[in-house]
């Protein structure tokens, strides 16, 4: 709970120095090369935490097919949701009303 607290207080610190910063319209050069470096960090200490783990390593096979699966319903409910979503507005693919 400690971490979580710290997590969020960093977050809200950030937040606050990023709108102080927006309003001055002043632009940090140096801000994107940092947050790309910060990302690639957290990537890399993310794939030695996953690495290291000795439960993750043997269940990659059910969660890569527990994905595909999430993946395809997703797939298709997307599809199905605009279909029925353009029938609805009467609408053709290109967004004109439909000619009936």
């Amino acid at each position: 709970m400690k971490l979580v607290l710290i997590y969020l207080g960093i977050a809200l610190l950030g937040y606050i120095a990023g709108s102080v910063l927006r309003k001055k319209d002043k632009k940090i050069k140096w801000a994107d090369k940092a947050l790309a470096v910060s990302i690639v960090i957290l990537v890399v200490a993310m794939g030695i935490r996953l690495g290291l783990s000795k439960e993750l390593i043997p269940a990659l096979a059910s969660i890569g097919v527990t994905a595909s699966v999430i993946t395809v319903a997703t797939l298709t409910g997307s599809v199905v949701a605009v279909f029925l979503a353009r029938k609805i507005l009467g609408i053709n693919r290109k967004g004109l009303p439909a000619d009936d």
